[in-house]
């Protein structure tokens, strides 16, 4: 039985090296493939800095996603690029932590405070 997965992609306003994946619904291996589809574009564009994980909404997700957060986090990471997430209900946050991705994946309340966050420029030494 198929599950329903909403995942839209959208350039960060006035940056667009960021981009905001959105996810609601139920990610599991039923609608894998879509994810996989829309996230795998923006792994191979080095121009694509960050991948901002909006969680609003999202209901489920099977440790087989989570499987895939972790390797985004690593394939990312091996060329100087960020994978966050935002908007994390408790439930999601729980699975996270128990894997241990929460110590390394940063995680912020509100897509705005990550926004936030990339927009801080480092005071001139």
């Amino acid at each position: 039985m198929s599950t329903i997965a909403n995942i839209t992609v959208e350039p960060a306003p006035d940056n667009p090296s960021v981009q905001i994946i959105h996810l609601s619904g139920e990610v599991d291996e039923s609608n894998l493939p879509d994810f996989e589809q829309a996230v795998k574009p923006l792994v191979l564009d080095p121009s694509r800095k960050v991948l901002l994980f909006d969680f609003d909404g999202l209901k489920f997700i099977s440790s087989k996603v989570i499987g895939q957060f972790a390797y985004l986090y690593t394939t990312l990471a091996h060329s100087q690029r960020q994978l966050v997430l935002a908007r994390m209900d408790e439930n999601i946050k729980d699975i996270f932590a128990l894997v241990g991705l929460d110590q390394i994946i940063p995680t912020y309340p509100d897509v705005n405070t990550a926004l936030q966050s990339f927009n801080q420029t480092p005071a001139a030494a």
